[in-house]
């Protein structure tokens, strides 16, 4: 394994709550990001300790273009609350105060003025010579001597430094929300009756939030309705299957009932 490695860190929410059942909740998380990333890249979905992981497979996969897009993917996959892009570093200490030392030049380099910090740490690794208190001020004390337009808040910083310890260590600067709600396809299948208007498609993220796998309808009436509304239809079918996943559309010719119904 390279001594530094670019990953993607997920976190789930409401569904660490679950129990005995937990387990089958996560699996679904770790494989639908899985098939989500493919469209992406080549990436290893893993699980551990409350965290699923994404780690690229190949040297285009981990180019800084795809690991924003792989990012970008993670927050948009129910189940997942936030995500962050973060660097892994085998070592100790001072391959932490290392690399947290590039992180904080790379916040400063965008701004003119100083900036305020502070450094939480997560010690899941009880064998590391530090607690997590102990590497928190030793780490703020190294970043505010190498960094002299670094100051210290505790309360409001500008940026954070996270520093979580665990088989391997991990650094990261920022986290990113995701869209929370459970996995697809943990709570059945539902049909969707898919129009034109804003109601059905958010209807449709309301269900897919709660882990339902939707199918949807659309019923198409010819000449009364054009085939640009159609194209409309498929068009709002396609922005929801970014969130739900894959979704199965029926378009329904009605015109001929319809006729026989006025």
């Amino acid at each position: 394994m390279d001594s530094k490695k670019q990953v993607v860190l997920t976190r789930i929410g409401e569904i660490a709550l679950k129990g005995l059942n937990r387990h089958k909740f996560v699996e679904k998380v770790v494989k639908n990001l899985q098939w989500r990333l493919e469209g992406v890249g080549s990436y290893l979905v893993t699980s551990s300790q409350s965290r699923i992981w994404a780690e690229p497979m190949d040297e285009e996969s981990a180019s800084p273009e795809k690991m924003a897009d792989a990012l970008n993917v993670a927050c948009r996959v129910f189940g997942i609350v936030s995500a962050s892009l973060v660097s892994r570093i085998g070592g100790g200490f001072e391959e932490i105060c290392r690399e947290a030392n590039l992180q904080a030049a790379d916040e400063l380099a965008g701004h003119s003025k100083a900036l305020t910090f502070k450094v939480e740490c997560r010690r899941g690794r009880k064998n590391f010579p530090m607690t997590s208190p102990e590497v928190a001020v030793e780490l703020g004390a190294f970043l505010l001597e190498q960094q002299p337009r670094l100051s210290v808040d505790v309360n409001q910083p500008d940026f954070v430094v996270y520093v979580e310890i665990r088989e391997d260590i991990f650094v990261y600067t920022k986290i990113i929300p995701g869209i929370k709600g459970l996995p697809i396809g943990t709570a059945g299948k539902a049909m969707l009756l898919l129009s034109g208007g804003i109601d059905s498609p958010v209807a449709g993220y309301l269900m897919a939030s709660r882990g339902l796998q939707l199918e949807a309808v659309y019923f198409h009436s010819f000449p009364f309705t054009s085939d640009e509304a159609k194209e409309k239809v498929i068009t709002l079918a396609r922005i929801i299957s970014e969130y739900s996943g894959r979704i199965r559309l029926h378009i329904v010719n009605f015109t001929e009932i319809q006729v026989l119904l006025r």
